[in-house]
C-alpha cells in the first residue's frame, strides 16, 4: 500500500557546490502523511549534474540515522558548566529518547561537584565515568574516552561543556558523509 507525503515545509537547505560535476544538497522538509495528523522530518542528499536540469539522488551517499553516537565530555572543576551541559543533555534526550547515544566522561577529580551524583541523578544516555588524577590534560582525557568506544562505526564527538545544545544534535552528528566515498 503505497502512501503519499504532503510536503508541509522546508526547513534546511545546505549545498555542495562542484564547478564542474555539479551540486550536492542535503534538503530537510517537514512532511505528513496524507489521511495522518502526525508530522514527520525526512532528509535527503539530491544531486544536480551542471549539465542537466534534474534532480537525482547520488551513488552511494545516505546519511546513517542509526549510526551509533558517543559524546566525549572531560572536566575538572567546571561544576556549574557541567550542570549546564546535564541540563542541555537532558532536555535532547527527553524529547528524543535515541537508544543510540551513549556519554562518556573524563573527570580529573574534581571537587565543585559530584559527577558521578550528578549523572545518576539526570535522564540522560546510558554513560561511563572515567575518573582521572593529575594535572588537567585535555589530550590525555579525550585520549583515554575514545579508548572506552569499542564499536569503530560509531560516530565520537567531543563536546565543550559551555555550549547551548540544539534539540537536532544527534540527527546532526549523523549526517556525516562516509570518508571512503569520492569527494564531490
Amino acid at each position: 500500500m503505497s502512501r503519499k507525503l504532503k510536503l508541509l515545509s522546508i526547513f534546511n537547505v545546505e549545498r555542495k557546490l562542484d564547478e564542474k560535476k555539479g551540486s550536492r544538497y542535503l534538503i530537510e522538509a517537514n512532511v505528513q502523511i496524507q489521511g495522518s495528523e502526525q508530522e514527520s522530518i525526512v532528509s535527503e542528499y539530491v544531486f544536480k549534474h551542471s549539465s542537466n536540469r534534474s534532480l537525482c539522488y547520488p551513488r552511494g551517499l545516505q546519511w546513517n540515522r542509526n549510526a551509533k553516537i558517543a559524546l566525549i565530555v572531560t572536566l575538572k572543576n567546571q561544576g556549574n558548566w557541567m550542570v549546564h551541559f546535564l541540563n542541555n543533555l537532558e532536555h535532547i534526550y527527553r524529547r528524543t529518547q535515541d537508544k543510540l547515544v551513549t556519554l562518556v566522561v573524563y573527570d580529573f577529580n574534581s571537587t565543585d561537584i559530584d559527577v558521578e551524583s550528578a549523572l545518576k541523578d539526570r535522564a540522560i544516555p546510558p554513560f561511563k565515568l572515567i575518573k582521572g588524577s593529575g594535572d588537567y590534560s585535555r589530550s590525555k582525557s579525550i585520549n583515554t574516552a575514545v579508548k572506552q568506544v569499542n564499536d569503530p562505526q560509531t560516530i565520537i564527538f567531543t563536546v565543550d561543556l559551555h555550549l547551548d545544545l540544539p534539540i537536532s544534535l544527534y540527527k546532526d552528528i549523523r549526517k556525516v558523509r562516509r570518508s571512503d566515498l569520492p569527494s564531490l
